[in-house]
Parts: structure tokens; sequence; C-alpha cells
């Protein structure tokens, strides 16, 4: 199976993955004030965090998201490292949630709803 051996400043955080996985992802994300010019909303430092998860993709459906690492907290000049293997061996997942069907379906709808807005909005733009 494919893992990631995910280390922050060369200590271990997980080995990633499972034989049913679809989707497997470390990543790194900033929010907040990032640099110099960016506009401040609130008075508080950026937050820097890692996250390591996956989806399974089961012949039957039954499928749950995975969790090896949520919201590591990350400091400015850590070295995260994420190491692609084929291995035998993962680490178990700190969580996992059951699909919901009936919330991918809200969520498809609210996209749909958005892009048609966005149609509506420059339709004469684009087709006059």
């Amino acid at each position: 199976m494919i893992t990631l051996r995910v280390s922050v400043n060369e200590t271990l955080v997980c080995q990633a993955g499972a034989e049913d996985l679809a989707v497997l992802n470390a990543i790194v994300g900033g929010l907040g004030k990032l640099g110099k010019f960016t506009h401040e909303t609130r008075d508080e430092p950026p937050l820097l965090s890692l996250r390591v998860g996956g989806l399974t993709g089961r012949e039957n459906g039954d499928d749950e998201h995975l969790r090896w690492c949520d919201e590591y907290s990350l400091s400015p000049g850590d070295k995260v490292t994420v190491e692609v293997l084929e291995s035998d061996y993962a680490d178990p997942p700190l969580h996992t949630r059951a699909k919901d069907p009936q919330r991918q379906e809200e969520k498809l709808r609210e996209r749909w709803e958005e892009a048609r807005d966005y149609y509506e909005a420059y339709r004469e733009k684009f087709e006059g």
C-alpha cells in the first residue's frame, strides 16, 4: 500500500495509510496575517498547522474519513518532511468518521446554487 511517513523537525508524527484508501493527504496550511501587506482581520498571530488524513474507497460504498493528525501546530522554521512509501505498515488512524451521504448531497446543492448565481450575475456580460 502507499503510505505517507510524516515528520516535523525529524520527529515522526505518523505513517498514514490503509489498504482501502482512495485519498491520502498531508496538508500544511497557514491562516491569518502571513505577510506584511496582509490586511489584518484579527489581532492574533498566524495559525500554522499540519493535517494528515484520507478517505476510504470501499467497494460497498461504506466509506470513512480517516485522520492520523489533526491541527498539529507549526511555527516558522519548522521542517515538515513527507515521505511517500510503499509499505506493509501504517499507523492506525486516530479518528474515523463515517461518510455522510446526506451532507454530501447538501454540499452538492450549495455548489450548484453558487454556480447558478455566478452564471446569472455574469450571463449578460459574456452572452451579450
